[in-house]
């Protein structure tokens, strides 16, 4: 996910010559971890498989990360616009819908009915409705380049959208009531990073969405442009409240890492990567150049933190290789 929202970051920066590479490097990932999970499993003899019966659902929301990564790569692919790349975009984006469908039912349907109360909320159920927001987003994207599917995929990229805002504003207040009442006790942190991700994911969504809603946002006035701006800023501005101590302690868990043996861990580079999105596509829709502005600063400075945390991950890898004797 990282690596794909950094390509898409890329080509709104100066640095737009890096999209295209590093898409390429999130479609090779998107093909290489799961292979390199299914050897890891299988030379640890380990057949806990996290997909398997008997294992708590509300412990797989991070399993949403696949269908976000795929639509990620769905929306870059879209954009370079050939037919090959067209394609590529509508196997990816099936692809992603197909898997969000799945967890929907094997992760949220379960959770529903075992009602697993407050203390069962952590910061991974945001995956869920990022999930169906990053889906509109690659239906968005491909809908001007394939016209005969042009109506439907309009139709399916607005619903999409809703139902993607509508689950993150209700994840939302559920983990509002949890932290409120309990705090963050008996819950990893890192997840926590994408309640303001999603924020801000949210936002980009209904930018892209609104560019090919009926009528489009062009025209001043009117429920349909007027409502999208609101909508998006009022989603950045959420993703912003939650940016701000997410981020500082984000930096403050990584400047403590102190584990030369372990894998370093991944700061919040996606969710501060569609929080800049949001905010380009907030500024754009409501006419304000201080938060465009302020999203390609984010951008930027999204792009520096996956490079400096993929050279982190890079030096690991070869400590980890290298056996001496």
């Amino acid at each position: 996910m990282a690596t794909a929202g950094a390509s898409q970051l890329s080509g709104l920066t100066p640095l737009r010559p890096l999209a295209f590479p590093l898409l390429c490097l999130a479609i090779a990932e998107a093909a290489l971890i799961p292979v390199l999970g299914a050897l890891a499993r299988r030379c640890a003899g380990d057949c806990r498989l996290r997909l398997l019966p008997g294992v708590p659902a509300e412990g797989l929301f991070g399993d949403f990360t696949v269908p976000v990564g795929l639509a990620v790569i769905g929306t870059g692919l879209a954009r370079i616009g050939t037919g090959p790349a067209v394609g590529a975009a509508l196997g990816a984006t099936a692809l992603a819908w197909v898997t969000t469908l799945a967890l929907v039912g094997r992760v949220v349907a379960p959770v529903a009915v075992r009602r697993p109360g407050l203390a069962g909320v952590d910061g991974a159920w945001f995956l869920g409705p990022a999930a169906l927001l990053a889906d509109a987003m690659a239906v968005a994207a491909i809908q001007p380049r394939v016209r005969a599917l042009g109506p439907g995929l309009t139709w399916l990229a607005l619903v999409t959208c809703a139902l993607g805002v509508v689950a993150y504003a209700f994840v939302l207040s559920l983990a509002t009531l949890r932290v409120s009442r309990a705090g963050m006790g008996g819950t990893a942190r890192s997840p926590w990073w994408i309640s303001a991700g999603c924020g801000g994911l949210a936002a980009a969504c209904v930018g892209r969405v609104a560019q090919v809603a009926p009528g489009g946002v062009a025209p001043r006035g009117g429920v349909g442009p007027a409502g999208f701006a609101a909508a998006a800023l009022a989603l950045w501005a959420i993703g912003t409240a939650l940016l701000v101590p997410v981020l500082a302690g984000s930096l403050a868990y990584l400047a403590r890492w102190l584990r030369p043996h372990g894998s370093p861990p991944w700061p919040p580079t996606f969710s501060t990567g569609v929080y800049a999105l949001g905010a380009i596509q907030a500024g754009r829709l409501g006419h304000l150049r201080a938060v465009s502005s302020l999203g390609r600063a984010a951008g930027l400075a999204t792009l520096g933190l996956w490079a400096v945390t993929a050279a982190m991950h890079a030096a690991w890898a070869a400590r980890r290789s290298w056996k001496p004797g």
